[in-house]
């Protein structure tokens, strides 16, 4: 399906496609995705507004979510939790924009292959 949007999407219980997004100075394929239960409810408003939110202000909740990441992974591991550790621990899988216009990044944890970790972006 082509959304004015988001582009081309494909329906896999949301509305996705792949994109790149630089996270930690490193490039990383990710899938965008607009949630949604069935394909017959389309894209919310909400959703593209989201969108289009995060797209103009791009580097600037990257710079957010990196920090969130960082402070939260130093608080569980204490000060000795390098910024290359975390790197290494950590990928981000996910860019996902709910149904009432919250977007949070999906990070997925190497030592936690069932967890990983949520950074809401917004709304604050």
């Amino acid at each position: 399906m082509e959304s004015k949007v988001f582009g081309q999407v494909l329906f896999n219980y949301g509305f996705d496609r792949q994109d790149n997004l630089i996270f930690w100075n490193k490039v990383y394929n990710i899938n965008i995705s607009a949630a949604a239960y069935f394909e017959k409810d389309g894209i919310s408003k909400n959703q593209e507004d989201s969108f289009l939110k995060y797209k103009g202000s791009e580097m600037q909740y990257i710079s957010k979510a990196e920090q969130l990441l960082i402070d939260y992974i130093r608080m569980q591991v204490g000060a000795q939790g390098s910024l290359q550790s975390i790197c290494a621990q950590y990928t981000p899988r996910t860019l996902r924009f709910d149904r009432n216009g919250q977007c949070v990044i999906l990070i997925d944890d190497s030592k936690d292959p069932d967890g990983g970790l949520a950074v809401l972006l917004f709304p604050d």
